[in-house]
């Protein structure tokens, strides 16, 4: 867990069979000290995803290389999140950006420029549509993305 903790310094959640998820409590307060609740409901929704996903992390997509597999996990994770986010806060919509830190090179744009969740809709089409998508990542369920590997591949490296 602290290993996990240290490369996730805001939130994790581990893969132990009961999915928790752990918060780094200093990375959940404003600058004046009170609690910053919308960053960590924003980030309990992405990291809810993970633990009710089968993921692709977890299960290695990419055989051959854990980055690609970790970053196609998190497209996918920031475009579901995304999703609800969006939904529940339809007059806050662009405030989800200041609260991921998934961004191409890890630089955070409260714009949203250069957010991994913006290939959710490309990944979606290379899956050969939403519900498949939808379908390997919450059920597990890989023999609907077969033959769809290049591009799911060609996808992900948009980001890297």
């Amino acid at each position: 867990t602290q290993e996990a903790l240290g490369n996730a310094p805001v939130a994790v959640c581990i893969v132990d069979g009961k999915r928790p998820i752990y918060l780094n409590e200093a990375n959940f307060k404003t600058e004046s000290g009170t609690p910053d609740y919308k960053k960590a409901e924003a980030v309990l929704i992405h990291e809810s995803h993970h633990a009710s996903s089968q993921g692709f992390v977890n299960d290695k997509f990419f055989s051959d290389d854990q980055s690609l597999s970790w970053t196609l996990d998190e497209i996918a994770t920031e475009h579901f999140t995304k999703k609800v986010w969006d939904t529940k806060h339809p007059d806050r919509r662009d405030e989800y950006y200041k609260y991921t830190s998934y961004f191409r090179g890890q630089k955070q744009d409260d714009t949203g420029k250069g957010w991994f969740g913006h290939q959710g809709p490309d990944l979606a089409q290379a899956c050969g549509g939403e519900a498949n998508l939808a379908r390997a990542y919450f059920t597990g369920d890989r023999k609907v993305l077969e033959g769809k590997e290049s591009a799911i591949e060609t996808v992900v490296r948009k980001v890297m």
